[in-house]
C-alpha cells in the first residue's frame, strides 16, 4: 500500500489524491497523520528519502547562490522526517524567572527608558536655551 503511495506522489499526486485512488475515504485521506507514525511509513522514507540525501542537498545549499526551491525542498524533508517542527526556543535569562519577576524586571526596563527618554528632552531643550 504505501509502495503504491509513494508511486502515486512520485507521478505528481498529492499524498491525498494517491490515497483516494487507493480506495480510501476523504475524511481519512485527508488526515494523513496516522499513517505517517507507522513503522513501514518510516522505513519507506528512511529508504526514498534517507538522512545522507538529505544532508549532502543540504551541503550544496551551504554553498549555492540560487538556493530557494532547494531550501524548500530541504525544510519539507526535514518536517516529514520530524528532524525539526519549525519552532523556535531562545534561551535566555529570564526564561527562568517567575512572572511576577519578570513584569519586575520589564517594569525597571520600562522605568529607564522613560527616564533616559526625559534626560535626552531636558539636554535638548538646555542645548537650545544657549
Amino acid at each position: 500500500m504505501l509502495k503504491r503511495i509513494s508511486d502515486g506522489i512520485r507521478d505528481g499526486m498529492t499524498f491525498e489524491q494517491a490515497m483516494l485512488k487507493l480506495g480510501y475515504s476523504p475524511s481519512y485521506a485527508n488526515s494523513s497523520t496516522h499513517l505517517k507514525e507507522t513503522d513501514s511509513w518510516n522505513a519507506l522514507l528512511e529508504q526514498e528519502l534517507g538522512d545522507g540525501e538529505l544532508l549532502k542537498v543540504h551541503k550544496e545549499l551551504l554553498h549555492n547562490r540560487n538556493w530557494r526551491a532547494r531550501d524548500s525542498a530541504l525544510d519539507k524533508g526535514y518536517k516529514l522526517k520530524k528532524k525539526y517542527d519549525n519552532t523556535l526556543n531562545i534561551k535566555h535569562g529570564l526564561a527562568n524567572l517567575t512572572d511576577k519577576e519578570l513584569d519586575i524586571e520589564f517594569a525597571g526596563v520600562i522605568r529607564a527608558v522613560s527616564e533616559g527618554i526625559g534626560d535626552s528632552k531636558r539636554k535638548s531643550k538646555t542645548r537650545g536655551k544657549q
